[in-house]
């Protein structure tokens, strides 16, 4: 065990006190999108009330957020400007809202459409964000460093 402690603190020591901190952010709201599996289970609890096949359409446009999103950024130059951009917290933020208001409050089916729209689109501002930060801050010789914590 020490052994393998002492590999991790070799392999990522000297990097800043920033890449840490955004790494901890970004651990948490990675574990926050483990909600996702069982939020059709939630979807389609007594509480909730939705539809096998309704909680499966709210589930399928977050895919579709995704891919259409994917689609988007890789056809327009929207690539550029979230690279460049600050909205990480934003995306964060909204990726936030979006799961407090699905989780606290008891929404009916289009808040719940809207909610998982905006999960993707806060996704896909986040994202791009990440890819810029470890890029501008890392040197060639510890770019994997850099690459592995993100």
């Amino acid at each position: 065990l020490t052994k393998t402690l002492s590999l991790y603190r070799n392999a990522y020591s000297g990097l800043s006190p920033s890449t840490w901190l955004l790494s901890a952010v970004m651990l948490i709201n990675r574990s926050g999108t483990m909600v996702l599996p069982f939020m059709t289970f939630y979807l389609t609890s007594p509480e909730m009330g939705y539809s096998v096949g309704k909680a499966g359409i709210v589930m399928a446009l977050f895919g579709l957020g995704a891919v259409t999103g994917a689609f988007l950024v890789a056809a327009l130059p929207i690539d550029q400007f979230l690279s460049r951009s600050t909205d990480h917290p934003g995306g964060v933020v909204l990726i936030g809202i979006a799961y407090f208001m699905l989780i606290v409050f008891h929404v009916n089916y289009w808040v719940a459409v809207v909610m998982m729209l905006l999960i993707t689109l806060g996704e896909m501002m986040s994202m791009p964000f990440m890819n810029s930060f470890w890029t501008t801050r890392s040197a060639d010789h510890n770019r994997g460093q850099y690459a592995a914590l993100y």
